[in-house]
């Protein structure tokens, strides 16, 4: 904490395990260290074990770090308590998608978009690619202009868009690797793409 957190609060903070743990756990996501950032989110979660959004955090910087069973372990236990947590539902999509399981992940995607409201365009992203793994272009498709739609400076969505207008033969294609070169020109998508 030295150097990070003021002086004052370091001190309040190091009076309170809980808290201190849950700072540490913050700045070493901030400096990019996810297994850091997991493990104290992990101490913290010992301390107060009844944080759902703790355990929220705790599935996904498991996923962030690959910990995929345990990404997936703790957002059953959300599930368990909340059949509709949003964060589990997405955690435990892209974690089966990430094992190969795509019919699994596309049942968690699937229930998180029919929701309803806002959905996370990674979660778009991710299911759309479960559906052109499937077969279905133009749900795929119509995803990807979604997720495109709520994030256009998103690379992985720009790119989404391009693969499957190219799969699908829905919408311009030539526009939406415009878009992938304008956000990252040095980006090569490969030509298998459009066959």
């Amino acid at each position: 904490l030295d150097g990070a957190v003021p002086a004052d609060l370091r001190h309040r903070l190091r009076q309170s395990p809980y808290h201190e743990a849950l700072v540490r756990s913050t700045l070493a996501e901030r400096a990019g260290n996810m297994p850091e950032a997991l493990h104290w989110a992990r101490e913290a979660w010992a301390r107060n074990p009844r944080m759902d959004g703790l355990r929220e955090r705790m599935a996904m910087l498991a996923l962030r770090t690959g910990a995929w069973g345990e990404a997936e372990g703790e957002a059953l236990a959300l599930l368990r308590h909340d059949p509709t947590n949003r964060v589990a539902l997405l955690v435990l999509g892209l974690a089966r998608q990430r094992v190969g399981a795509f019919d699994q992940a596309e049942r968690y995607l699937g229930q998180l978009i029919a929701l309803g409201g806002t959905t996370h365009p990674i979660a778009l992203v991710a299911q759309s690619g479960n559906l052109l793994r499937a077969g279905k272009t133009a749900e795929a498709a119509e995803l990807a202009e979604r997720a495109a739609d709520a994030d256009p400076n998103s690379l992985p969505t720009a790119v989404a868009l391009t693969v499957t207008r190219a799969r699908s033969g829905h919408g311009d294609c030539r526009e939406a690797l415009a878009r992938v070169h304008a956000l990252d020109p040095g980006r090569d998508v490969p030509q298998t793409v459009f066959a």
